[in-house]
């Protein structure tokens, strides 16, 4: 087990310090006559260490794949870099933490980007996503649309509401409601990923695995006409509020499943999986495991108490594990079906007062 996590971290570790980081950053006037009206909504390059209080990763972890990816402060305001591994999921995310209270985009026709991709020139080979939630709830099912990173300079990218169709993970559901209630927008995300928005799980022809490096230097909205578009951000809430947020049943489930099904041991699963398809044994990859920790400066006594400690715990993970899904995950999947159900009315609220108010426009 030890060995998987080695195994991963090297991985990992290597992965990241390949990545190209340019010396200097421009940014690229953007010459855009459709964007009017601009208003930035994170100026990564004013509040640089704002970033990591304000944005938290959503990578394939959450479904055991192996791909990582983070945001922090660089000389053009934030970098986005990461690994992407098709294997167990296929995509990378970022979004906001939770507002605090919801984010008001009416007046405006869309998002902006100000942002470049720094890694390669393969744009077309990845799936690149705006994400809007506009329920106070955390599923997957948000609105999305695609965009496309210019290469190398800084480019103003558009992303027109119109654009958003509601997703379900990576599936769009038919005969969703249009993106209409923009007065309470909740969380804003970006993604990258194999898959490509459609009503059908369609993974991109020609994927590119591996690194990537997105440059961003601001998210903004806009609006196609001279009319100013107010949005002040609200204060996004730390893990706290949103802890103190959750139903009794999220408080409840929420800390055993991550005793379960916990990133580090979904990383460990998957690797051992790898690891196993090349050829090594159990009791290879326990010799390999030992001969690593014995490397690395472990004593004797401290690798055996690691590896005996690590073996107890997944025997008991394992023979506490069909008891607890036997009772935990009707539970869950009763919350789900009701976030859904609560999910829909709302969505159905939201798209007939839109109807009505375009009628009464019309008059």
């Amino acid at each position: 087990l030890v060995m998987f996590q080695f195994a991963i971290a090297t991985f990992a570790g290597v992965a990241f310090s390949r990545l190209p980081v340019p010396a200097t950053l421009t940014s690229k006037a953007v010459s855009n006559d459709a964007i009017i009206v601009g208003t930035p909504l994170f100026r990564f390059t004013n509040d640089p260490e704002a970033i990591e209080s304000q944005f938290e990763r959503i990578d394939d972890v959450i479904m055991g794949g192996l791909s990582r990816s983070s945001l922090s402060p660089c000389n053009l305001g934030a970098s986005w870099r990461g690994v992407l591994r098709s294997e167990g999921g296929g995509f990378c995310g970022q979004r906001t933490r939770p507002f605090s209270k919801p984010l008001n985009l009416s007046g405006a026709d869309g998002l902006y980007l100000d942002c470049a991709l720094l890694s390669d020139e393969d744009v077309q080979r990845r799936s690149w996503k705006m994400s809007l939630r506009t329920d106070e709830g955390r599923g997957e099912v948000v609105y999305q649309a695609p965009f496309q990173p210019a290469v190398g300079a800084v480019t103003r990218v558009k992303v027109p509401f119109a654009d958003f169709r509601l997703v379900r993970g990576p599936v769009a559901l038919a005969e969703a409601p249009a993106l209409s209630n923009l007065s309470a927008v909740y969380q804003i995300g970006f993604t990258v990923s194999k898959f490509v928005i459609s009503e059908q799980v369609k993974m991109l022809e020609n994927f590119r695995n591996g690194s990537f490096h997105l440059g961003l230097a601001e998210i903004g909205s806009y609006s196609d006409d001279a009319a100013a578009v107010p949005a002040a951000v609200p204060k996004a809430m730390d893990k706290d509020e949103v802890e103190r947020r959750r139903s009794w049943v999220q408080k409840f489930i929420f800390p055993v499943l991550g005793i379960f099904f916990n990133e580090a041991r979904r990383r460990r699963k998957r690797a051992a999986q790898l690891l196993e398809m090349r050829g090594l044994g159990r009791w290879q990859r326990l010799r390999y495991a030992w001969g690593i920790n014995r490397a690395r400066g472990r004593s004797f006594g401290s690798t055996s108490l690691l590896l005996t400690k690590n073996a107890v715990a997944t025997a008991g993970l394992w023979v506490l594990a069909l008891p607890l899904r036997l009772i935990l995950f009707p539970i869950f999947r009763l919350q789900a079906r009701r976030e859904r159900k609560r999910l829909e009315e709302k969505l159905k609220a939201d798209a007939a007062n839109a109807e009505t108010g375009t009628r009464a426009d019309a008059k």
